[in-house]
């Protein structure tokens, strides 16, 4: 058990495709629901959710997708005209099996992000990579989470 209280919900935002939460230690997780394409039309959707969520600073965010999610090479054409307005400092991904694995290191190969970025097998590893980092607005600055 770790000395830090675990974070809070501070708002989630529910959408067909995706679940966005924003918690008390200002990460935002994403979570991309079931068969979720992510065309330029929901990235900008998502975009303004993002910008409502962070009242437009930067923060770190998690990205997660369940099972047949899709990127559209418009978006991801998209992703990069759009980051210099992006709200994320830093972001991990969470790559839960081999396929993903091999997309997300495939993309960022290709597309090297202008922030920080890494992927995991788990959210717990994501959120300790990010508490390590400077960019970080800790409220408290714990080693480990607990879940």
């Amino acid at each position: 058990m770790t000395p830090f209280p675990d974070p809070l919900i501070l708002k989630e935002v529910d959408i067909p495709e995706a679940v966005i939460t924003l918690r008390s230690d200002n990460i935002i997780i994403v979570r991309y629901k079931p068969n979720t394409i992510l065309d330029v039309e929901l990235q900008l959707r998502m975009r303004e959710i993002y910008k409502d969520l962070t009242n437009n600073r930067k923060m770190n965010f998690i990205f997660m997708a369940d099972d047949g999610f899709s990127l559209t090479k418009e978006a991801r054409e998209n992703s990069e005209v759009i980051a210099s307005t992006s709200p994320i400092k830093a972001y991990a991904i969470i790559v839960n099996n081999l396929a993903y694995r091999i997309i997300a290191n495939f993309y960022y190969k290709i597309n090297k992000p202008q922030v920080p970025y890494k992927s995991f097998s788990t959210v717990k590893e994501a959120i300790n990579w990010l508490y390590t980092l400077d960019t970080l607005d800790k409220i408290s600055s714990p080693k480990q989470l607990t879940f």
